[in-house]
């Protein structure tokens, strides 16, 4: 016959333990009070996942223009099967449909479609729309080699930036590192002595833009919120951080480094 035998440890839980097992007794207080954390800790913002690997294909086919508007594009993902869908909540069915969204003349949204569709970006399935999902998709991911993209910040920097600049993020979303959301050559590296971060030299080689264009482009972004950027050792070398409330690969909230780098941003929880 098993040993009955009940306990109250230091933080007055009560432990029930029936040899050779051991059940804990938690009051509904504490029941709730665990579940609050718990919801705390989750992220619920919807976002959708851009393959790190895979936009590099994206990236070598499509201007920075295009890569600008594709970026804005994938935030009317339905989070179900990824079909794009417009701002009443209704399937794009029609090309015109996109022109709308993204609020574009019919030459230029011409030209966008054709560039997704030749680039085997942009689908139809079932009459519908819908982002190739070997570059961006919704829903869960196992993957360990992609990045959040935040719908609502995101849906809010495209209107405070042109194109050109997005294209130019959508060109940095394959180097963010997990742990720092710096910007490196190898960010699937998990040992911290063996991270090469990029500087606007070699940011001005990834992306093909001239270094003088690239500074330009950084001041803005770091206006806007978007950035930071830090000196390294050599103070000659500047190391860019993506803003984690746009761009982020961990699961749940940034930390508390990087939370305080952006405290200031508009993207900010606090100043939303």
């Amino acid at each position: 016959m098993n040993e009955i035998e009940i306990i109250c440890n230091s933080e007055g839980e009560l432990r029930l333990i029936v040899n050779p097992l051991e059940y804990e007794v938690r009051s509904k207080k504490q029941i709730e009070g665990y579940k609050k954390q718990f919801e705390k800790k989750k992220d619920n913002r919807h976002f959708n996942f851009a393959n790190m690997e895979n936009i590099s294909e994206v990236i070598s086919n499509l201007t920075n223009v295009h890569l600008g508007y594709l970026l804005h594009l994938q935030c009317f993902m339905n989070f179900e099967d990824g079909i794009l869908t417009g701002k009443e909540g209704m399937k794009m069915t029609k090309k015109v449909d996109i022109q709308k969204t993204l609020c574009i003349s019919k030459d230029t949204n011409k030209r966008f479609c054709k560039a997704l569709e030749n680039n085997g970006i942009l689908e139809v399935t079932n009459g519908v729309y819908r982002i190739n999902p070997m570059y961006h998709f919704s829903g869960k991911s196992h993957e360990q080699k992609v990045i959040k993209l935040f719908t609502t910040t995101l849906k809010n920097l495209c209107k405070t930036i042109n194109p050109n600049e997005l294209g130019f993020l959508y060109k940095l979303l394959p180097y963010v590192h997990l742990e720092t959301n710096m910007i490196c050559i190898n960010p699937f590296e998990r040992d911290p002595m063996k991270i090469q971060y990029l500087n606007i030299q070699t940011i001005a080689e990834i992306t093909g833009i001239h270094k003088n264009k690239i500074q330009t482009l950084i001041r803005g972004l770091r206006k806007g919120g978007i950035i930071r950027e830090s000196i390294g050792e050599d103070k000659r070398h500047t190391f860019i951080t993506l803003n984690p409330y746009i761009f982020y690969r961990k699961s749940g909230q940034p930390d508390n480094t990087l939370k305080s780098m952006f405290a200031s941003s508009p993207f900010s929880p606090k100043n939303r």
